[in-house]
C-alpha cells in the first residue's frame, strides 16, 4: 500500500528557492570567482583549492541547470570557459548584502572566499565584498540599458 501524506505539501517559498541554488560548500565561491571573469575548469579548480574534480564538475552542472552559469566552447581555440548568465549576476547582486552583513557580524575577520581572494590578489584584482559590489554595479548598468531600449 502506498504512503498517503497526512498534510498537504507546503507552498514553494521563493527564499528557499534561492538558498537551494546557492546551498553547498563551494557554490558561493564559484559564483564569486565567475563574477570577476570567465574561467576555465582548471582555473576554477586552482583558484578554489581543495575541491575535487568530480565535485566541481557536479557543482557546475547544477549551476548551469539552475540558469546561473553558462558554459561556452570557443571555436577558435580549444578553451572552454564558464561565466555567469544575467540570472547569475542578479544572484551575485542578491548575495552582496549577505556578504557585507556576514563581514560585519564576524567582526571583519576573514572572507567567505579565502582562496578566491588570494587568487584575485595574485591576478591584481580587488578581493572580498568590494569585487562583489562590482558585479552589482554591472547588473544595475545592464538593467538601465534594458529599460532604455
Amino acid at each position: 500500500m502506498a504512503y498517503k501524506r497526512k498534510r498537504p505539501p507546503l507552498d514553494p517559498c521563493p527564499v528557499e528557492s534561492v538558498f537551494r541554488i546557492v546551498a553547498g560548500k563551494w557554490k558561493v565561491r564559484v559564483l564569486y570567482l565567475l563574477s570577476l571573469e570567465e574561467l576555465t575548469f582548471g582555473e576554477l579548480r586552482n583558484s578554489i583549492g581543495g575541491i575535487r574534480q568530480q565535485v566541481l564538475s557536479s557543482l557546475l552542472r547544477s549551476l548551469i541547470a539552475d540558469g546561473a552559469v553558462r558554459h561556452a566552447t570557443h571555436a577558435w581555440s580549444e578553451r572552454s570557459t564558464y561565466g555567469l548568465t544575467t540570472r547569475g549576476r542578479e544572484l551575485v547582486a542578491l548575495l552582496t548584502p549577505l556578504a557585507e552583513w556576514g563581514q560585519q557580524a564576524s567582526g571583519g575577520t576573514g572572507h567567505c572566499v579565502g582562496a578566491a581572494d588570494a587568487a584575485a590578489e595574485r591576478a591584481g584584482r580587488p578581493a572580498g565584498p568590494a569585487s562583489l559590489t562590482r558585479a552589482v554595479e554591472w547588473v544595475s548598468v545592464s538593467e538601465q540599458a534594458q529599460r532604455a531600449s
